[in-house]
């Protein structure tokens, strides 16, 4: 989902893949750890932002071997991956991306 949709919040990966934030947290706390992902959270004028979850170099060597090619073959950079946090294209790429979890979301309620 990283490598497709670029950069998601937890809420957003919890509605398209895990039963419970609890769980959702848990597993992305140990991909982080793996490298598989990398996080990071925007600065905001009041409270704190959600993490937001991008793929890292783990993540990237991953699914490169599935399609039978190597990262560099694949176009990941962890610095292009992480340029998303200071992109003025953030919020709207979140907002696109929520509006997608939430359709995945109510899909998988019915």
């Amino acid at each position: 989902m990283l490598s497709e949709h670029r950069v998601l919040t937890t809420t957003q990966i919890t509605q398209l893949a895990f039963p419970s934030r609890h769980v959702a947290h848990a597993r992305l706390l140990k991909l982080h750890r793996w490298r598989v992902v990398d996080r990071f959270q925007p600065l905001v004028a009041r409270g704190s932002a959600p993490h937001h979850y991008v793929l890292d170099t783990a993540g990237a060597a991953i699914i490169a071997d599935e399609d039978g090619i190597s990262p560099h073959e694949l176009g990941y950079r962890h610095d292009r991956a992480m340029a998303i946090a200071h992109s003025l294209q953030l919020a709207h790429t979140v907002a696109t991306n929520g509006f997608f979890a939430s359709l995945v979301a109510v899909l998988r309620l019915s």
